[in-house]
């Protein structure tokens, strides 16, 4: 046994005796560690007391290890491996919805990890929104599965669907349109197709089935009359993919805009069909993507999406 495995095996155990003092040691050692540039040893011993404090549902100090565990990585420059990653990833997974360091420590993990390029890491995304959804918080959630990996478009799908169904009142477009928009504003009408189409197939599998079904090319295109915006969702997706300035024009007189939707169209216009704001302002991104983060139905963020 190395002289590391030692200290974390009486850590683990002085932790299970007695999980504040046990906590206390972990933090004094580590602070000893960091001063003498030990980044690997300190890691080591951060996360394995953090696992283990979890374990013992003393969440408020695991959370506080596990923060001090990304500070380490920020501090030291450690790279976004694969092994940083997991041992970053499985931390966060542990976190209750009703712990309150969760938000510190994506803010941290988002901080350490957005070295990896502008958008941060797709793979930290996915799994950052994963855990918003679980903590019943979508429009948390939403803000990370669109810039999250490849599962990320389905698991946005599947979630405002949900959410749709908790708002039976409201078009289930305004749901499914925050995807689609999103999705295009950051530059990617197929993931913003991929969205669109897993939330019709629950949709229809629910009992709303398409008056009529056409082929686009080859890209499958229920229509429903009583949600004309589906159909609307649908056709402007297709129009971005071809940045075809006449459908889109088409569809706007055919279309009145949804007021929640007029920012995002505005920049979109710009972007895929050639059409400028008559008073252009500036403006980022991110602010665009923020008119949509709000409640469709104006309710709460927080909702049981089981």
């Amino acid at each position: 046994m190395s002289v590391m495995e030692a200290k974390i095996k009486r850590a683990e155990a002085r932790l299970r005796e007695d999980p504040y003092e046990g906590h206390q040691m972990i933090r004094t050692l580590v602070n000893r560690q960091v001063m003498a540039k030990k980044y690997d040893d300190s890691i080591a011993l951060l996360y394995s007391g953090a696992k283990t404090l979890f374990e013992l549902e003393q969440t408020g100090s695991a959370g506080d290890l596990s923060i001090y565990l990304v500070d380490v990585f920020i501090k030291a420059s450690s790279s976004v491996s694969m092994d940083n990653k997991a041992k970053a990833l499985a931390l966060l997974g542990c976190f209750p919805a009703e712990e309150g360091s969760k938000k510190q420590y994506v803010k941290k993990l988002l901080e350490w990890t957005n070295s990896t390029g502008p958008q941060g890491d797709r793979d930290v995304h996915a799994s950052v929104g994963i855990m918003f959804m679980k903590w019943g918080d979508p429009v948390a959630a939403e803000r990370h599965l669109v810039l999250g990996n490849e599962k990320c478009p389905a698991l946005y799908a599947e979630m405002l669907y949900n959410w749709a169904q908790a708002s039976k009142d409201e078009d289930p477009a305004l749901f499914i349109g925050r995807a689609v928009l999103n999705y295009l504003l950051v530059g990617s009408p197929a993931d913003a197709l991929q969205s669109l189409t897993k939330f019709v197939q629950l949709f229809e599998r629910s009992g709303h089935s398409p008056e009529e079904t056409f082929s686009i090319d080859g890209i499958r295109v229920p229509t429903f009359n009583s949600y004309p915006f589906l159909n609307y969702l649908h056709l402007l997706v297709l129009a971005a993919y071809r940045k075809d300035k006449e459908t889109y024009l088409s569809l706007s007189q055919k279309y009145p805009k949804k007021p929640e939707w007029e920012s995002a169209l505005a920049k979109l216009e710009d972007v895929y069909f050639g059409i400028r704001p008559v008073n252009t302002q500036p403006n980022i991104l991110a602010n665009l993507m923020s008119s949509l983060f709000t409640n469709p139905s104006g309710g709460r963020n927080a909702i049981d999406l089981e």
